[in-house]
Formats: structure tokens, sequence, C-alpha cells
């Protein structure tokens, strides 16, 4: 998806680019670190820092794209992801003095170990935390095999964050949104409805079928009455958009403090990797960011 990249960014700004891929398979974010301190070629980041010196380019590198954390979530790595993402992004800093952005892809539910839910929420506050940190998702890009993309899912990689880095590096203005949605708010509007509030218009899917089984969207969303219990689903009667509104009608009154969506990385108790059904941009087309654990508030407080 690099190749697409530079090729869509060359047609629509006539301005040549160089782009260095420097990803390791199945690496956790510690192998991406510069360690020891020395940009050792046994190591990712040594291996690609020679790279990018040898081209005399270390000082004029002006993104870095990243897309990894499938490997850290397990529930110790992903306590420590926050962490270290901090001390990866202080090594980049360090070594390519003209960095201006970091696009993260926040990750996709698939191979790798069990809590990549708070892998992606995880990701999610980084992407809040710093100002030069942009986050794009990857939720709906279709041929996945439940470990990787095809050819055209890496295609949309591509075209997902060209108007992000036209933005940001080339100045572009856009007329439309070009951002994953995600969500802003929960609240109880009701006895027995929540409102989940996004940042644009949204659309849903309303069911995807697996291996002869359909999933509803409405099952897709896990509650908890206390982030110490287990997921709840089945606890929806009907899904209503509004714009940029999903109202939820309960089945019954039980007050529920947290939410999920989708499930981890397969849908509940199953061992089918989600596929769909998708939460999507209805201007954009792309797919929500995931949320993990998202208080429900007893109000609404942006009012």
């Amino acid at each position: 998806w690099g190749m697409e990249l530079s090729k869509l960014l060359i047609e629509k700004h006539q301005i040549p680019v160089c782009i260095i891929n420097g990803g390791s398979g199945s690496s956790t974010i510690e192998e991406n670190m510069l360690y020891p301190e020395k940009n050792s070629l046994e190591t990712s980041f040594g291996r690609l820092a020679y790279r990018v010196d040898q081209a005399k380019l270390k000082d004029n590198i002006k993104a870095i794209f990243y897309h990894q954390g499938e490997s850290d979530a397990t529930l110790e790595k992903s306590l420590s992801y926050e962490d270290n993402f901090d001390i990866l992004n202080s090594d980049w800093k360090r070594v390519y003095k003209g960095l201006k952005k970091i696009y993260i892809f926040q990750i996709y539910p698939g191979c790798g170990e069990a809590f990549q839910s708070e892998i992606r929420e995880t990701q999610n506050q980084i992407f809040k935390k710093y100002d030069h940190v942009e986050i794009m998702s990857t939720t709906a890009v279709l041929g996945h095999d439940g470990c990787h993309f095809s050819y055209e899912g890496y295609r949309e990689f591509a075209k997902r964050i060209l108007p992000l880095v036209s933005r940001d590096l080339f100045g572009e203005k856009s007329s439309f949104i070009i951002t994953p949605p995600q969500l802003l708010n929960a609240y109880y509007s009701g006895e027995k409805e929540i409102t989940l509030i996004f940042d644009q218009p949204i659309e849903l899917e309303e069911d995807y079928i697996v291996n002869g089984i359909n999933h509803s969207m409405k099952n897709q969303f896990l509650f908890r009455i206390d982030k110490d219990k287990s997921l709840i689903n089945g606890v929806i009667e009907i899904l209503i958009v509004k714009d940029k509104k999903i109202i939820i009608k309960l089945k019954s009154n039980k007050k529920y403090r947290f939410v999920t969506w989708p499930p981890n990385k397969e849908y509940l108790n199953t061992k089918d990797i989600y596929q769909g059904p998708w939460i999507k941009g209805l201007i954009n087309n792309i797919g929500a960011l995931t949320f993990d654990n998202k208080k429900i508030n007893q109000i609404n407080l942006q009012q």
C-alpha cells in the first residue's frame, strides 16, 4: 500500500515522494524501538534508520505510518502499550529531526492475542494525546483473511490515508469529511434508551453472514454493568440511526455503565473472526473507529 500511496500522491500533487517500508512482521512495539541505544542492524528500528541514512534522507522524513499492535494484545502488553508508544515517539523524533506527522492505523480484529479491543482503545487515546498523531480506521476494509488483507484491501489503506496526507503535508483544503467516524459521547436518553453520538453522520450495516450464520448489528454492541463484570450482548431491541446518532432501544430497564463495539476479535461465543457488520461514515464510507468500555453517562454531558 506504500507504493499505491506514493503513486496517488505523485498523480495528485505532481511532486516526487519517497516512501521506505520498514515494517517487520508480527513485531511487538518494543521490537520497533531504538534498542539498544544505537542503530543496530539487528533491530527493526536500526535497519530502517540505516537505509534512511544511506539514502541521505534522515533529516527530511516528514511522516511515519504505523500499523502495529496485534502482537501486543496480551493483558500485560496492552497495559504498557501507551507508555511504550511514548518511548517510540521519542525515538522517532530523536532520529528523524524533520518529522511532522505520525499516522496510526487502528488494528483490525484478527490474528494476534486476546486483548485487541484494549489495544484499539489505547490507539484512540494516543491519537487524542498528541497533536502530531492522526488515526485511521481499518474497519470495513474488504479482503481480510483473518490475519492479512488482499491486494485490494491494502489499496484501500492508501486511498483512506491520502486525503489526510494531502491536507497535512501538501496544504490541501478538503470539501468533505476525510476522517473516520469516532464516538464522542454515550448517555441514557430514556429509561430503556441509550444514545451514541459520533462526530459525523453515520450509517449501519444491519447484518453480516459468516459460515452460514447471520450476525445482526444489534448483537455486536457489548455492555458491562461494571468494568470487572463480563461482557453482555443481545440486550438491544431496536437500533435507530439519526444523522450523527445511534439510538439504542433496550429490552429491559437494566442499567449498563460501559459499551464496547465491536467484539474483541471474534463474534461472541464463536471462533469466527469478526468481519462485520460495520458502522461507516455516511459521507465518506470509511469504517468507524472502534471503542472499548466507553462510559455511558446517565445524562447527556455535552448538552
